[in-house]
């Protein structure tokens, strides 16, 4: 995309004041320098840091822009990141960075500083039942954990069989990580589609993808519960992640998955079971953690354990006991993935509010212990567990 009509004359400003400019982008080198020599900035920036030859990892893992300070060698500190995205400025500030968030007149914050104002009813949450929120830290939390899952899941997809030409479906794509796992692997004779009620993130979604993969995408706005059937249906391989946990009837909702995948297609689905989910050794608080996370769910009637429940889903499902399962998890320093515990935290934390389940007082003090355990190099972590599923569809006979 263009720059606005002020950025090169503010760019230059800049440059001529002493600061040292550089790019960190999710795109390719290639697309980005494009970008930039289009419109005659590309000679004001020092570096540019990218994705694939440089990075090597998406925005916002923290290894991003951990590897720009040490090959500009400077501290963290001293780098600030200007940018449109809230979930990029998190990200900054998480590795230590000063960030600036710019958005223009008629934005409101959001994930990417360009979504509709609020007199657009499409972007309205208020009768959203999600109790997990729809907030900016929300959705940071989805990309976290994306990534934190990425080579679980790239592994099982090219296990099932994903491969050039085949028409993808991601149910619940949220951020796209999945969707962009997917377009590496079916390559630009194949289709990945995305479907998710969110519509503001998965438009924002459509949007990096387009940008910055090669591929063939396309978004689907809507409730996977009510919809009939997704356009560009039945695809040769769907896949849903997290999905369940939130479902009215997980049975149904398999089953209907299933009829979305076309005969000789296979069905993939991963969810968690948080049984692991513990610090060692484990704090005096605790307790607030484990009190938020089950009482939200269960309030919202959410089904925190439906990850071991696959096999039984797949079966009340009339798709017969799963072809393969998979297990997965994570054990590890605190200090790792402990923006997985503070985000998770943080996004229940409204509705356990509200539902008396927790206090403020209760909150502050379990947030501020975890921080103290995460500096202790002996603090150990477990993820929940990720367990996988997958069916493959019967062929029809003399096709």
């Amino acid at each position: 995309m263009p720059p606005h009509p002020e950025v090169p004359a503010a760019l230059r400003r800049l440059r001529d004041h002493g600061f040292r400019l550089f790019t960190l982008t999710d795109n390719t080198l290639e697309i980005s320098g494009r970008q930039l020599d289009a419109e005659g900035v590309m000679d004001l920036f020092e570096r540019r840091f990218s994705v694939d030859e440089t990075v090597r990892r998406h925005k916002p893992a923290p290894e991003a822009y951990q590897s720009v300070a040490a090959a500009l060698q400077a501290d963290p500190g001293d780098i600030c990141l200007i940018a449109s995205h809230v979930w990029d400025t998190l990200g900054a500030v998480a590795a230590s960075w000063q960030a600036a968030l710019i958005l223009h007149a008629g934005k409101r914050p959001g994930l990417g500083g360009t979504v509709t104002t609020s007199e657009n009813p499409a972007y309205s949450h208020d009768d959203d039942d999600y109790v997990l929120g729809h907030t900016s830290g929300e959705y940071q939390r989805q990309r976290w954990q994306a990534r934190l899952w990425e080579d679980v899941t790239a592994r099982l997809l090219e296990q099932v069989g994903a491969r050039a030409g085949l028409r993808c479906l991601d149910v619940g794509c949220g951020s796209g990580e999945v969707m962009r796992l997917m377009a590496g692997l079916v390559a630009a004779t194949g289709q990945v589609t995305g479907i998710d009620r969110d519509d503001r993130l998965g438009r924002e979604a459509l949007h990096v993808l387009r940008d910055t993969v090669p591929g063939r995408f396309a978004f689907v706005h809507a409730d996977v519960e009510t919809a009939d059937a997704v356009p560009g249906g039945p695809f040769d391989l769907v896949f849903a992640r997290f999905l369940l946990v939130f479902a009215r009837d997980p049975a149904v909702l398999v089953r209907k998955l299933d009829a979305w995948t076309r005969p000789g297609g296979v069905l993939l689905m991963q969810e968690y079971d948080p049984r692991t989910f513990d610090i060692e050794p484990q704090l005096d608080t605790w307790d607030e953690f484990e009190r938020v996370l089950y009482g939200s769910f269960r309030r919202a009637g959410a089904h925190p354990h439906v990850g071991r429940q696959l096999p039984h889903l797949f079966a009340a499902a009339g798709l017969g006991s799963p072809d393969g399962t998979d297990v997965a998890g994570l054990l590890t320093p605190l200090h790792d993935i402990l923006p997985l515990y503070e985000a998770a935290y943080h996004s229940l934390r409204p509705a356990a509010l509200r539902s008396g389940l927790t206090t403020e007082a209760a909150g502050e003090a379990f947030l501020a212990e975890l921080a103290e355990a995460a500096d202790r190099p002996d603090t150990t972590a477990m993820a929940p567990l990720v367990i996988s599923a997958w069916k493959h569809k019967p062929s029809i006979p003399g096709t």
